[in-house]
């Protein structure tokens, strides 16, 4: 439905210029990921300041949107289920939050997302990858210096908002792997019809 109304408001706003047909499609994708987007963020905003956690809400956003920009991720094709699992995503980040775990263990899981982001990173929406990602060594290597200087401020300074930076570095690198999995998947398909 979103996709519907976007492409009818690019194709009223093309109407007197010579766009392509891709440069439309390109539009229509870029402006229903934004308004899909904003109404996530809408929707979230309102959980978290009904639990009376906004201000956690608004920097685990940030630090996940500037990773999540750089590596990729996981992505869902229905709205629904895509905002399922992003309120999801973000309440387990809240909930690791409130507890208490050994320094040495996400010591251990960091340097497996480091790992992780150095052999997969980025792993983008075939829509996405050719809009955004022409280079993506440069994505790479944001990416992991995002990630040191998150683990690096934890060290300096431990407190509970450099500690959910380290947790998104961690799950945002591992919610990767199912997408690298799922376009591997999607390529043996193509190749073998």
């Amino acid at each position: 439905m979103v996709n519907k109304i976007c492409s009818n408001i690019i194709i009223k706003l093309t109407k007197n210029g010579s766009f392509s047909v891709e440069d439309k499609e390109k539009m229509t994708f870029t402006l229903s990921l934004m308004l899909s987007d904003l109404s996530k963020i809408i929707i979230l905003s309102l959980i978290f300041m009904l639990l009376g956690n906004i201000k956690f809400f608004l920097i685990t956003f940030c630090i996940s949107t500037i990773l999540r920009i750089n590596i990729g991720g996981f992505h869902f094709k229905k709205y629904l289920s895509c905002l399922l699992f992003t309120s999801l995503y973000y309440l387990l980040l809240w909930g690791i939050h409130l507890s208490t775990i050994p320094i040495t263990v996400m010591f251990q899981l960091f340097i497996i997302s480091l790992l992780t982001q150095l052999v997969l990173a980025p792993v983008v929406s075939h829509q996405r990858e050719t809009i955004r990602y022409p280079n993506k060594k440069i994505f790479k290597f944001k990416a992991l210096l995002i990630s040191i200087a998150t683990f690096s401020l934890y060290i300096i300074n431990n407190n509970p908002y450099a500690k959910i930076g380290v947790w998104i570095v961690i799950i945002q690198s591992l919610l990767i792997l199912p997408q690298k999995g799922v376009k591997l998947y999607e390529k043996n398909i193509k190749y073998s019809d």
